[in-house]
């Protein structure tokens, strides 16, 4: 947006003729880009690209003038939708975070940030339990695969109330203040029949799963390969404890026989 307000042509081409247009692009093209300030309206037909540059050539649709116009203006624009879509869905500096606290099924678990020297010496970042303070490579993986999920598209209408929550990951700076916060949600929906199949192919339910965060605000799609690795590696994080060992039986012994009485021999007189 910040571009747009402050574009201006690189280059004024004058009245486009008909031959312009073909060495322009300008023929056959269908994209145009319409500018409205101040209640009006002003509308270019955008053609090819400058040769040897990503620049392009652009047409005003009500005068015929030509202008050559940036190409780090036009290429977001025709890239539409997916250049405006937030990628990283927690919305705040990473290189500000310090810890993350993992809750799911009642429990929390903080992992804080450690520097520690690999078998090379070279300093390295890694995740340690904030409890022991020593490196935890399984929370570690966790915490690292749980930032890896990343929307595909955003749903508006969709309300967490109407899914399920597997975990969420509460994220602060060294000082203690919250950072923001991300929550993973299991939805389950009928599934769809593909086009010519029969009623009995159709699955009972599909499985999706959605992040949200105080940045998105509405629940994102994320790859289901990837959330399902993070719901299953949540018993690694939270392991069960182990059943108490059932006391051992007393070994039977059997009954011992009794001692029958040494006879003695008759004294002499």
């Amino acid at each position: 947006v910040k571009g747009l307000t402050a574009a201006r042509a690189l280059r004024a081409l004058g009245p486009v003729t008909d031959a312009n247009k073909k060495d322009y692009k300008l023929e056959d093209t269908t994209t145009t880009l319409s500018v409205v300030f101040s209640g009006q309206t002003r509308t270019f037909i955008v053609g090819g690209s400058v040769y040897g540059g990503r620049d392009r050539y652009v047409m005003d649709a009500d005068s015929n003038k030509g202008y050559v116009l940036a190409g780090d203006l036009i290429a977001p624009l025709e890239a539409g939708e997916s250049s405006l879509r937030l990628t990283d869905p927690r919305g705040f500096d990473v290189a500000a975070l310090h810890s993350v606290t993992v809750s799911a099924g009642g429990k929390d678990k903080t992992a804080s940030r450690l520097t520690q020297a690999d078998d090379k010496g070279k300093q390295t970042k890694t995740w340690a339990d904030a409890t022991t303070g020593k490196a935890d490579q399984t929370l570690a993986n966790f915490v690292d695969n749980a930032d890896r999920l990343r929307p595909t598209k955003y749903e508006a209408q969709l309300k967490p109330a109407e899914m399920t929550l597997i975990v969420a990951l509460t994220y602060k700076d060294k000082a203690g203040s919250k950072l923001g916060s991300m929550s993973l949600y299991r939805r389950e929906k009928a599934g769809e029949p593909p086009a010519g199949a029969s009623a009995p192919m159709v699955p009972t339910t599909v499985t999706e799963y959605y992040v949200l965060t105080e940045k998105s605000r509405v629940p994102g799609l994320v790859p289901k390969s990837m959330a399902e690795k993070v719901e299953q590696d949540i018993a690694t994080v939270f392991p069960a404890a182990p059943a108490p060992e059932a006391p051992t039986a007393p070994t039977p012994t059997a009954p011992t026989a009794p001692t029958a009485p040494t006879p003695t021999a008759p004294t002499t007189p």
